[in-house]
């Protein structure tokens, strides 16, 4: 699934192209009946025709598009997702499952393999992504933040990090990079974390985010940018996908555990495994 560098990859690319143009067209396949999740695809285009993108942002992993004041498209990558700006000269795209059609003559299309992806057009993106925690490259994140989410708790620090409430965007990718960046191993209990180390994630998180944004994020299968450039951050992984070669730090061979139903990677040696406490 697509996280924040990669959403925000996208955003960048949308909100350099789309504000100020209008929506003139919708359309939408009729193998997809799930992606429209509000209205019918009638209605839909009866909201949206005629009304100008003002801006596109980004919340956590969701893409939004604001139509004015009062209404927003919210949409959702999820496994297989892909945003692409094209002219309708262009070539056909494979999965393509939703287009928007746009007064300069251009087009939003939406292609998605396993179609899980989801729109739904709101007057309020709450509405759809709920409470989220800070944004990592905001200036809301700290290590101070890190603290307050992690005291008392008992659930592993990896699992806490793809929580969207305490922290929003992160996914598996980045929270096995930015642990191993800081030297904390996936199981940890959160609340163990000290105030040293909580230093050393929060710069790790906002380190290896950057690093990706810069690499127009990490492709695995599916993700691509809306020019349909794959990212680059994947020949960068240090540990994410890594397991059985050797950590660049210490040479000891990567390994890969499951925790709450989620892959994590990590260096035995770099990343050193947490005590059971003598009552566990």
């Amino acid at each position: 699934m697509p996280e924040l560098p990669e959403v925000e990859t996208l955003r960048r690319q949308l909100d350099d192209a789309l504000p100020g143009l209008l929506v003139t067209d919708a359309w939408f396949s009729p193998d997809t009946p799930q992606l429209l999740r509000r209205q019918t695809a009638a209605e839909f285009l009866d909201l949206v025709r005629g009304r100008t993108i003002t801006r596109v942002r980004r919340s956590a992993k969701w893409l939004i598009f604001c139509l004015g004041d009062d209404l927003a498209l919210v949409t959702h990558l999820r496994m297989t997702g892909r945003v692409f700006l094209r002219r309708p000269t262009d070539p056909a795209d494979l999965y393509l499952r939703a287009k928007l059609g746009l007064s300069n003559g251009s087009e939003v299309r939406w292609c998605d393999v396993r179609k899980f992806g989801t729109w739904d057009l709101v007057a309020d993106p709450r509405e759809v992504t709920g409470p989220v925690g800070p944004e990592p490259l905001g200036t809301d994140f700290s290590a101070d933040h890190i603290m307050a989410a992690t005291r008392g708790r008992r659930t592993p620090i990896k699992s806490l990090l793809l929580d969207q409430r305490r922290i929003a965007g992160l996914g598996n990718i980045y929270a096995d990079e930015a642990l191993w960046d800081a030297r904390i191993h996936p199981l940890r209990p959160a609340g163990s974390i000290t105030r040293p180390e909580a230093r050393r994630l929060h710069a790790a998180i906002v380190s290896v985010l950057v690093d990706s944004l810069d690499s127009g994020g990490s492709s695995m299968r599916d993700y691509l940018d809306t020019n349909g450039r794959a990212g680059r951050f994947q020949e960068r992984w240090s540990v994410y996908k890594r397991e059985g070669l050797p950590c660049s730090r210490c040479a000891a061979p990567i390994v890969k555990t499951i925790i709450a139903g989620r892959g994590a990677r990590y260096c035995p040696r770099c990343q050193r495994k947490p005590h059971k406490p003598p009552n566990a």
